[in-house]
């Protein structure tokens, strides 16, 4: 092959050329014999023997992914089954008091969290002050929460100095990342998860679970409020 049109084929065009002609090396079994495919050991390998490698590689990363989706499947299934058990304990509770610590403590167990709490602006004081597991904001502080969140119904991830002080979050509650819901009330209502761990609570995680339970949650809340 003349110079000029050895240099004018690239490595990207013989790629392109033998995936648009799969059957070409087979057409043509006298070109095999001038290819040579080294394994990591220096010996030389047939194409074949490079095909099954290959072939093996992309099975075991299918087997992999196919784990990964298993394990995945089961812990969620795990967490339906817990939080369906919480949604029925919840249920048949007729005090305001009863109601928050058994969401807090069974939150925190299904969940492995550190911090559950109920935060609202107070529509009578003395009646949530001894709520367990309430955060009162000060009025208006709903209207602030929403803004710094942008309106969102849940919000997810690292939380803002801002953010926490509107919360009245205080050292002690150890939230570095938070799952922050709008609960569906005529009031400023917020369900806030929380973790000590940043990476605990990241903006792409799933909430469909946690939404739904507050849901629930508000529907309970609604002849308390």
């Amino acid at each position: 092959m003349p110079e000029q049109a050895r240099a004018s084929i690239a490595a990207s065009d013989v790629e392109n050329f033998l995936s648009d002609n799969p059957d070409f090396l087979s057409n043509h079994p006298e070109l095999l014999k001038l290819i040579q495919l080294s394994h990591e050991s220096g010996g030389a390998a047939s194409l074949i023997e490079k095909q099954v490698e290959v072939l093996r590689e992309e099975r075991t990363e299918l087997q992999r992914k196919l784990q990964a989706m298993q394990e995945e499947a089961a812990a969620n299934e795990v967490l339906l089954g817990g939080m369906n058990k919480l949604i029925r304990e919840l249920i048949p509770l007729d005090s305001p008091q009863a109601l928050m610590q058994q969401l807090e403590s069974s939150l925190k167990s299904v969940f492995g969290l550190e911090t559950v709490l109920l935060c609202l602006e107070p529509s009578n004081k003395n009646t949530l002050a001894d709520w367990p597991a309430t955060r009162l904001l000060d009025a208006g502080g709903g209207t602030v929460v929403s803004g710094e969140v942008y309106d969102l119904k849940t919000y997810v991830g690292r939380v803002p100095a801002r953010l926490a002080e509107h919360l009245k979050l205080q050292e002690s509650d150890q939230v570095a990342s938070a799952a922050l819901l709008k609960l569906p009330l005529d009031q400023p209502a917020f369900l806030l998860l929380g973790h000590s761990d940043e990476r605990r609570f990241e903006s792409n995680m799933a909430t469909d679970f946690i939404e739904h339970l507050v849901a629930v949650l508000a529907a309970l809340l609604e002849r308390h409020l």
